[in-house]
């Protein structure tokens, strides 16, 4: 269980539209010395618990999900002290509970790396600044290598921005025309590619 609070290290939460926001969570700056490992061909849970300071829980006042793709199995509930009054006390299957078959999937996402070694070093060295960021993103490769291709696609894999870049090791990609919310980076240089999340104020 990874508890943050509001004002940790890779914690975010931006506003997206007039009651929505994007929670976002970077567990590498949140845990520097515990470095999370997922093992291959395994399935694991991804559960979410806002703490607030609510006493009620009525639809006006609550935090609720966006609906998603379903991936693999269905999303559940579970409230083990009833305060939904739903009667998932043990993990029970959004569909089941609310007769609404697109929220069998949560707009979750989660990215990390499968590479190796020596590609994760060069990965390291492409940085993106400001991020969060207003209008201008600056991208700089510290390995000197040319900086060829950039594309920003949203939380749900659709590309929203995609650019051909001059080849130098420092570019500028102007996001201005993009809405608030958290987007994935994808940079393409001479010596592969890197997908980086940046946050768009």
């Amino acid at each position: 269980m990874v508890n943050i609070a509001k004002d940790a290290p890779g914690y975010s939460l931006v506003k997206t539209g007039t009651s929505n926001y994007t929670f976002s969570i970077d567990l590498t700056l949140a845990l520097p010395n515990t470095p999370v490992v997922l093992q291959a061909n395994t399935v694991y849970w991804l559960v979410f618990a806002a703490k607030t300071n609510l006493t009620a829980y009525t639809a006006t006042t609550r935090f609720n999900h966006f609906a998603g793709p379903v991936v693999g199995n269905t999303a559940k509930l579970v409230d083990p002290s009833n305060a939904f009054n739903a009667g998932a006390t043990n993990c029970t299957s959004l569909v089941t509970l609310t007769n609404t078959p697109a929220l069998g999937g949560l707009a979750f996402s989660i990215e990390g790396t499968t590479l190796g070694v020596d590609e994760v070093a060069g990965a390291k060295q492409v940085t993106i600044y400001p991020n969060p960021v207003k209008d201008i993103a600056t991208i700089s490769n510290e390995g000197n290598k040319q900086l060829n291709f950039v594309s920003i696609s949203d939380l749900n894999g659709k590309t929203v921005k995609s650019m051909k870049l001059n080849g130098e090791t420092t570019e500028q990609v102007n996001i201005s025309d993009l809405s608030a919310g958290v987007y994935m980076m994808n940079i393409s240089s001479d010596q592969g590619s890197v997908t980086k999340k940046i946050i768009k104020n």
